[in-house]
């Protein structure tokens, strides 16, 4: 802003102030203007992200929410969802980066702690990974999947009480998770319980007739109760639903009824 000092110019003076305050009120403007034209298209670039998300498309995601970054670089919903599609790729460190700087971003956000334990089970860091959900529980206790993701940590750690005592918490949450009820079913058959874990493998299976491993492990019941036939129907579903008891990870050594 100029300032004159010379009376003789003192008019000039101010013509030339009021010109620089009517300057730096448009800069003012036109930033204000930039910006919320930045944070718009940021959030246009994320509803894109996410939904490319949901359609599995995970590089078209990836690069919408690098773009929402680009122009919002604090934007923390942003890093949080690109670090989730990181974890469902199996890139577990990128993911890791990501949800530290959201949670750098705001300390508060319990999803992305979440999205983290999440990562560090990814690695095998289950103890990092229960830190991780208990902060997320500690900040919001009504997050029924961090529940069961920290029973499954537990689990994975051989602490069987603490698994069975999130995954019921995850289940009294969201009662129509059917992931929950499928672990808790397994977590019963580990313990001998076959009949409280067909329980749980039929809620699973009412809630979604499609999940493969529901009918694996209720077939795994009925062999173990000495009723084959049943046996045998829940593991021709498993196979006619695409199930490879060479490709699974979620039940090693479980064999086929004979």
């Amino acid at each position: 802003m100029a300032i004159s000092i010379d009376r003789a110019n003192q008019a000039v003076g101010m013509g030339i102030r009021l010109v620089s305050v009517a300057a730096v009120v448009l800069t003012i403007g036109v930033s204000f203007f930039l910006l919320g034209c930045s944070t718009i298209n940021a959030k246009s670039h994320l509803l894109m992200a996410d939904q490319r998300y949901a359609e599995g498309r995970f590089d078209e995601a990836l690069a919408e929410y690098d773009e929402a970054i680009r122009l919002q670089p604090e934007f923390v919903i942003a890093y949080n969802s690109r670090g989730d599609v990181y974890n469902s790729l199996g890139q577990f460190q990128r993911a890791i980066e990501d949800l530290d700087e959201a949670i750098r971003l705001d300390p508060q956000f319990a999803q992305a702690y979440n999205n983290r334990g999440f990562s560090h089970s990814g690695l095998g860091q289950f103890q990092q990974a229960i830190e991780d959900f208990s902060k997320a529980i500690s900040l919001n206790s009504l997050l029924a999947i961090t529940y069961y993701n920290r029973g499954n940590a537990y689990y994975r750690l051989g602490s069987q009480e603490p698994a069975i005592q999130d995954l019921d918490q995850s289940i009294h949450l969201d009662p129509r998770f059917p992931p929950a009820h499928l672990d808790r079913g397994n977590l019963s058959l580990s313990e001998g319980e076959m009949q409280e874990s067909i329980d749980y493998f039929d809620t699973a299976i009412r809630l979604n007739p499609q999940l493969v491993q529901a009918y694996v492990s209720r077939s795994l019941a009925h062999t173990r109760l000495g009723d084959e036939t049943a046996a045998l129907r829940d593991f021709e579903r498993a196979v006619e639903l695409g199930y490879d008891r060479k490709e699974s990870e979620l039940l090693e050594g479980v064999n086929s009824p004979r």
